[in-house]
């Protein structure tokens, strides 16, 4: 299954010895084309959820591609579970 992962921003981050961008390859994060005619459906998750657009983009890319939503974002993930998506996030801390 192919996970759709959002990041406010991309940086270098080591984890252990592995660079993230590693990471990204090993689990096959792809980039996704958006074509022209999604604009309609991502204007109707905008107004439905009130996220931004594109926060509105991984929902939609999610959607499209029969995939999971990968996020540490709490708000990205509970609108991503209201629309029926499957969600990898971190857990609750205890």
């Amino acid at each position: 299954m192919t996970q759709v992962v959002s990041m406010d921003s991309v940086r270098r981050v080591w984890m252990g010895s592995l660079e993230i961008t590693e990471l990204i390859r090993r689990l096959g994060i792809r980039t996704l084309e958006l074509p022209a005619e999604a604009a309609q459906r991502l204007g109707a998750i905008r107004a439905a959820t009130g996220l931004k657009l594109p926060d509105c983009c991984v929902l939609h890319a999610a959607e499209t591609s029969r995939a999971a939503v990968a996020t540490f974002d709490r708000t990205l993930a509970a609108r991503a579970r209201e629309c029926g998506l499957t969600v990898v996030d971190s857990p609750d801390p205890a």
